[in-house]
């Protein structure tokens, strides 16, 4: 009876064990609960089948009670599980050779071995001791030992005498003393559990306390995140009231302004210069009410009148009309192919704003010689407006941003006028309308803007609307004449790089009359104008150019030891320090952001050109000093023949080539050539040029290797 009492406790207390090791695992998620796990509840489930049943073959599990108990032991000593995974690891492998060997025990006592009772001892016995072995390696290696190793030896004691029960005759003395060592057991694991009970109570408790305090956290951080966005909201909606306010403030100076120059206009001829004021202006209007219509849209407060019916095929071909001039100023050629009498229903000041940034669009990105096809037809219940242009294209990743506000259709060097809000405005007017805007494109080869709106058939009571365009196109084509004026030879030479025509005719006429001005487009034409024009003594270039943009053309130029020296100014509308740190990095002696004076820069290039002088004027005297050092000229040009016949004989120079590098040499300058041997700027200008291609040096690299 005692046994069997004993027995159960023990049943339950592993099996409540077994559940608290499960549940370590899963709050604290280390994989040695779970061979604890496992271990446990193969032992009591072992003992529980041993009892209901009496189960004969019970010696099979005699292995796995050492094994059980070694475990158990671990955490009644407190290891450091950080320090002793491995022991735990160990000690479950372990398990499965004691099974092993049981079974051998098992197999044996039914097939093979007479004398059972001995092998089965043996074998259990020496499961047991490979076990109690693998439990002291470490406490034997750092020599540490605990008062509570005493409950190591006394339930491997227990377990012998359990062993010794079953191949032995039965011993009262024996069973007192396993019956001792088993509630002596039983006491142990009850400490153990109460032990595990309190740390369970406190590991909920840190995760209570842990999840509440994040929640807190969290709840904090999204409170002032929250704050923060609505500060930077209501931050955003002041500067955009400002910027709408600014807008109606411009709109009032910038109607007199043009009114003024509308009547001013009509008392005297129309100059060049009151041409370009008025276009730029329009420009600047343009802007102002785009910028308008944009914040309004995105407010949903266009207060568009899609009431209105009006001929949609008469308004197209009114528009075409106007912007045919504007076209033929690049070369382009509008086509039509316009279905008649087709009516729209929706604002028509709004659906003019619709086709104005379609056309605008389409002739700004279309090059010259290009074409535009203008399509509109209806397709059963709808009607479909398909504008088609031969430009740069758009590229794919770039297609959804196109309609996003203050985003342009362009690429990096591009240097297109504008804010970026027509498409935006277009996309929101065809939505609120009920229609769709589709764009397909491909790079180089062009872009088309499909436009559907549900066809409408007006009625007896419908008011047609009489079309009238209130918004005229404003021509942005820039069509400037450009000529370059008479050259002196008593001037420095400038080299103007800038793709906005008016800009660069601008800088010409303030620079004309002091210096010899050299203009080009872009990089790439700039490069090519300087295998022709003199050597500049400054050149000042934008950054933002098509074709080459001035950054590649500063790089070129640093590649051509020709202009190496040559002082270098950029002019940019990107006022960030990024830009200007690399313009001034790359070697430019100046980064001069738009809007500029023109005053201020004259001055920099009066101060740049003098210093340029200075430095010339240095070099010119060091050569003439070692030229005259010895004061024997005759020396001197006998050493030029000599070094001629080694260095530049093989260059099949002209004989006036030869006298012209001679006079370089001394130090003379275009104009003192030209005097010395009697021709014109011109030619001596030529024959320099043409000396340094035959050569591929630059004057420099010729008195370096005279001089050397």
């Amino acid at each position: 009876m005692i046994d069997i009492i004993i027995n159960w406790a023990l049943v339950i207390i592993l099996f409540y064990i077994a559940i608290e090791y499960f549940s370590f695992f899963i709050l604290q998620k280390q994989k040695e609960y779970l061979y604890l796990f496992i271990v446990t509840f193969i032992v009591s489930t072992h003992l529980y089948f041993t009892q209901i049943s009496k189960f004969e073959y019970s010696i099979i599990f005699i292995g796995l009670q050492p094994i059980f108990l070694n475990i158990l032991l671990i955490k009644l000593i407190r290891f450091n599980q950080k320090k002793e995974k491995n022991i735990i690891l160990i000690v479950t492998l372990l398990s499965c050779i004691a099974f092993f060997l049981t079974f051998l025990i098992f197999y044996s006592k039914n097939f093979y071995h007479k004398n059972i009772k001995i092998y089965n001892y043996s074998l259990a016995f020496l499961s047991q001791l490979i076990i109690f072995g693998s439990m002291f390696i470490e406490r034997i290696k750092n020599k540490k030992f605990s008062y509570l190793d005493i409950y190591i030896v006394i339930g491997y004691l227990s377990v012998s005498i359990q062993n010794i029960t079953h191949v032995l005759d039965k011993n009262y003395f024996i069973i007192i003393v396993s019956y001792a060592a088993k509630i002596i057991l039983i006491a142990n694991l009850i400490t153990n559990i109460l032990s595990n009970y309190k740390k369970t109570i406190k590991i909920l408790n840190e995760n209570i306390e842990l999840n509440t305090t994040l929640e807190q956290k969290v709840q904090l951080r999204t409170a002032d995140l929250e704050k923060a966005n609505l500060q930077l909201q209501e931050e955003n909606q002041k500067r955009i009231d400002f910027f709408i306010n600014l807008s109606h403030e411009t709109k009032t100076p910038l109607t007199l302004i043009n009114n003024y120059l509308a009547r001013y206009s009509k008392k005297v001829n129309p100059s060049e210069e009151l041409e370009v004021i008025k276009q730029n202006i329009n420009i600047l209007y343009k802007n102002v009410m785009n910028f308008m219509d944009a914040e309004r849209l995105s407010k949903d407060n266009a207060n568009l009148n899609n009431n209105e019916v009006f001929l949609f095929s008469e308004m197209l071909q009114q528009k075409v009309i106007l912007f045919k001039g504007i076209a033929e100023k690049k070369k382009i050629k509008i086509m039509t192919a316009i279905e008649p009498k087709i009516f729209l229903r929706a604002d028509h000041l709004a659906i003019d704003k619709v086709v104005n940034n379609l056309l605008e669009n389409a002739i700004k990105y279309t090059n010259e010689n290009g074409n535009i096809q203008v399509s509109f037809s209806s397709s059963g219940e709808n009607i479909i407006l398909s504008v088609r242009d031969t430009g740069i294209g758009i590229p794919d990743d770039l297609k959804n941003k196109i309609f996003e506000p203050y985003y342009q259709i362009t690429r990096e060097k591009h240097n297109y006028q504008g804010l970026g809000m027509g498409l935006f405005i277009t996309k929101k007017i065809i939505d609120d309308i009920g229609g769709t805007i589709n764009v397909e494109s491909k790079i180089n080869e062009g872009t088309v803007f499909e436009v559907t709106f549900k066809k409408y058939i007006p009625s007896e009571n419908d008011e047609v609307k009489n079309f009238v365009s209130y918004t005229v196109p404003v021509d942005e084509i820039q069509k400037v004449v450009l000529e370059e004026k008479k050259i002196s030879s008593d001037k420095s030479n400038i080299l103007l790089v800038e793709d906005n025509l008016y800009m660069l005719k601008e800088l010409q006429m303030i620079l004309m009359d002091k210096y010899n001005i050299y203009l080009a487009v872009n990089g790439k034409e700039a490069v090519e104008r300087l295998l022709y024009i003199p050597e500049p003594d400054l050149i000042i270039s934008d950054i933002m150019m098509d074709i080459m943009d001035g950054y590649e053309f500063y790089d070129v130029l640093s590649k051509n030891d020709k202009f190496v020296g040559t002082p270098f100014i950029f002019l940019s509308a990107m006022d960030c320090s990024y830009n200007k740190i690399k313009g001034l990095s790359m070697g430019a002696v100046d980064y001069i952001t738009k809007p500029f004076s023109f005053d201020e820069l004259q001055l920099k290039i009066e101060s740049i050109l003098k210093n340029n002088v200075k430095r010339k004027e240095t070099v010119l005297k060091k050569i003439s000093e070692y030229i005259y050092k010895s004061n024997d000229v005759e020396n001197f040009n006998q050493k030029f023949e000599r070094i001629y016949k080694e260095k530049f004989d093989y260059f099949d120079l002209t004989e006036k080539q030869k006298k012209i590098l001679f006079l370089l040499i001394k130090g003379k300058d275009i104009k003192g050539i030209s005097t010395e041997l009697d021709i014109s700027f011109n030619t001596a200008r030529n024959n320099i040029s043409e000396l340094y291609k035959k050569t591929e040096k630059t004057r420099n690299e010729i008195v370096a290797l005279f001089m050397g």
